[in-house]
């Protein structure tokens, strides 16, 4: 539960600087802050598709395990 927030959060953040990268080029220095905003932005979003591919196998590794004690049960969609 706490990933899929923090997946919602780091999403946003990325796309709200990449777009403010986009609208900081009308102010004096356009070059300098829009770079800034962009490369932050992408940084943010490879940062949290590594973190959500982590969580992800980590997820399919304790229900493998789970499944190798006798447990039946499907995994959960909500992570």
């Amino acid at each position: 539960m706490i990933h899929r927030n923090l997946e919602t959060v780091t999403y946003s953040t990325s796309g709200g600087l990449t777009f403010g990268g986009w609208l900081l080029q009308h102010l004096p220095s356009p070059d300098v802050t829009a770079q800034i905003a962009s490369w932050v932005g992408i940084g943010t979003g490879v940062g949290m598709f590594v973190v959500t591919i982590y969580y992800k196998q980590k997820n399919s590794r304790l229900y493998k395990k789970a499944l190798e004690k006798g447990y039946v049960n499907s995994p959960s969609n909500e992570e």
